[in-house]
């Protein structure tokens, strides 16, 4: 098993820093040890107090993990204003020689989110000039890059141009400027090597929960440069992707700034059996059922999301379809992720809307169903394809995402039904929405007046 060390301060309120990093070990897959530099008083609301470690004790810590577990990598995080930065240099130096494969990354942590001060400036330059040169990574937010550059950026453009610079300033091998609070509509983290730099650009994320955000990065980072084989860019796209779904899938814990759900990504590791199973329970019930009237010329599917859905391939769907057989309906396989990216568009604007509507299934248009579901008391809206924009029209899947977003902002909510009445070489349909596919074969018989 991979086993990572976190050099970091401990957060009372499980936000950021050692609580953090060690979710994020365990959610990838790694083995989490830890050595606490600082211990703080804080919960979503901020930092109330902070206690430093005395340097002896963090040595000790440092020592005997080394000596025992022998971590192939190590994150630093905070160190707060005791931390003893030339032994760790020291015992770090010796680490690196002895430890074949050894990765260390550096996030140098100066203030918490709330503008408190976590450890002093001296520190914080004493640890740029004696561990930054033994860091195979040093990843600072665009507050931390100003500090240690000793000037302020404009803009990314500013950053990108100044790149040898920083990596020369830093002496490490590789520097990731985390990209959240660059100026600019996008969020771009920069990746800069010796011969080349890679921007990793992305829609910036609105969100609540983005306490920890950073430590999830650094942590998440140092995962994936051993699953990538020190592949800086492609770490760090990993390390992007992980702590942008964990900010998508934030829960509200707390009243303050909500930590980033770290454990999204594990989640959705675990659900995908349960996915299937649920598909599997709902086959049985459609295809037990004289059903055929339900299917359109197109066929029909069925498309049910993970959790924390964030793409094609975290919906499951019966690939080639669900075909009119007989009275019924027919299938060439099980359900599996990524079979059906029409259904799994409706599922994952749903999801954007609503986090339980995560299923959803095609059937028929026809006038009757449409009055049944309306008897029945379900939510029915529709728009029409002849509304789109005319930029749009041309895009591959643009119309789902369109319509089906365009009834949910009309209606302030996820309706049970969407149908449209088609367009040219368009057929009419109705889209059937719900928690699960149970629930959602049910709706699609009672509409169809088969139950």
């Amino acid at each position: 098993m991979l086993r990572l060390l976190s050099i970091a301060g401990s957060d009372s309120g499980g936000g950021a820093g050692i609580q953090q990093d060690l979710r994020v070990f365990t959610s990838l897959g790694a083995y989490g040890s830890t050595v606490i530099t600082s211990v703080t008083s804080q919960n979503t609301q901020g930092v109330f107090n902070v206690h430093d470690i005395p340097a002896e004790h963090i040595i000790s810590q440092l020592r005997v993990v080394l000596d025992d577990i022998k971590p192939h990598g190590i994150k630093i995080g905070m160190l707060g204003s005791n931390a003893p930065i030339k032994e760790m240099a020291d015992i770090l130096s010796t680490w690196k020689k002895k430890q074949e494969g050894s990765i260390l990354v550096i996030d140098p942590i100066f203030a918490a989110k709330d503008g408190t001060g976590l450890c002093s400036k001296d520190i914080f330059f004493e640890v740029k000039e004696k561990l930054f040169p033994l860091a195979d990574v040093v990843c600072p937010n665009f507050h931390e890059l100003e500090i240690l550059f000793k000037r302020n950026f404009s803009d990314l453009d500013d950053i990108i141009r100044t790149a040898p610079s920083i990596l020369d300033e830093f002496c490490a091998k590789h520097v990731i400027i985390k990209g959240g609070h660059i100026p600019g509509s996008v969020s771009a983290d920069v990746v800069i090597s010796t011969d080349k730099v890679d921007v990793l650009k992305s829609d910036k994320i609105k969100s609540k929960g983005t306490h920890g955000t950073g430590c999830a990065y650094s942590s998440a980072l140092l995962f994936y440069l051993f699953k990538y084989a020190v592949n800086v860019k492609d770490a760090a796209l990993g390390a992007k992707r992980f702590v942008e779904l964990g900010l998508k899938c934030s829960e509200e814990i707390g009243t303050g700034t909500f930590p980033l759900n770290s454990l999204a990504y594990l989640r959705n590791k675990v659900e995908r059996f349960d996915v299937l199973v649920a598909l599997e329970e709902a086959w049985q019930i459609l295809s037990s059922k004289k059903c055929a009237d339900l299917v359109p010329e197109v066929q029909m599917n069925i498309c049910y999301g993970l959790p924390c859905a964030q793409d094609i391939e975290d919906c499951a769907a019966f690939p080639g379809r669900l075909v009119k057989y007989k009275e019924g309906v027919a299938r060439i396989s099980g359900p599996w992720f990524g079979a059906s990216s029409h259904m799994a568009r409706t599922v994952l604007t749903a999801i954007r809307y609503n986090p339980k509507k995560r299923c959803a299934m095609n059937i028929k248009l026809r006038v009757e169903f449409i009055e049944r579901a309306e008897e029945l008391g379900y939510k029915v809206g529709s728009f029409s394809r002849k509304d789109e924009p005319e930029t749009l029209k041309h895009k591959e899947g643009s119309t789902v995402n369109w319509g089906v977003s365009k009834v949910i902002e009309e209606m302030k909510l996820v309706p049970d039904v969407i149908y449209d009445v088609g367009d040219f070489g368009k057929e009419p349909m109705i889209r059937v929405i719900g928690d699960n596919p149970v629930e959602v074969v049910k709706k699609a018989l009672k509409i169809g007046g088969i139950i």
